[in-house]
């Protein structure tokens, strides 16, 4: 297991209870998402399966310019500013940003995108959703494949030593 944590807050719209729960783990080349969510309308499983090579763009001419960029990032803008803008540039299929949703506490999310719009579709563009929720007594699965999905925390930071595991585990 890589990374853990979740969210526990209220819908500010429909004051139902939020919450959210989630393990990031490595299978072989897959990274796998586990997440428990409950947005105040029942429980929902989700597993996603996602390409490791999908998180990460990388050739070797790119590599060595984006090294001399993260360089003077870190030289012009000061360490710690410098050291979050070059890992956020590294990583741009794996984002932190604030969650677009009525809740209290405040909520961020971490998308994982697999591809940009444009790029060329393989089988392994995709992520691999899978979910189980309770229906009429029953569980309903259903399985589906997407370019992005997220995980939630009230906690930043908690996204970024996520996504700061994941990213040093990805090759």
């Amino acid at each position: 297991m890589l990374a853990e944590g979740g969210y526990s807050g209220t819908h500010e719209v429909s004051d139902k209870q939020v919450e959210i729960a989630w393990k990031i783990c490595l299978q072989g080349s897959h990274v796998l998402v586990f997440q428990q969510e409950d947005w105040g309308w029942g429980k929902k499983l989700t597993r996603m399966e996602i390409n490791r090579s999908q998180l990460y763009e990388s050739s070797g001419v790119l590599d060595f310019i984006f090294g001399l960029y993260q360089k003077f990032l870190l030289w012009r803008t000061g360490n710690a500013i410098g050291a979050d803008l070059s890992q956020a540039a590294n990583t741009k299929r794996i984002c932190i940003a604030k969650e677009d949703a009525s809740l209290k506490p405040g909520c961020f999310n971490l998308t994982f995108h697999t591809h940009n719009l444009g790029d060329e579709l393989t089988a392994d563009s995709w992520i691999r959703v899978r979910t189980a929720e309770p229906f009429e007594g029953r569980w309903k699965n259903s399985e589906s494949k997407v370019w992005n999905d997220a995980i939630y925390s009230a906690h930043k930071e908690e996204l970024a030593r996520a996504r700061e595991a994941l990213t040093n585990n990805l090759l």
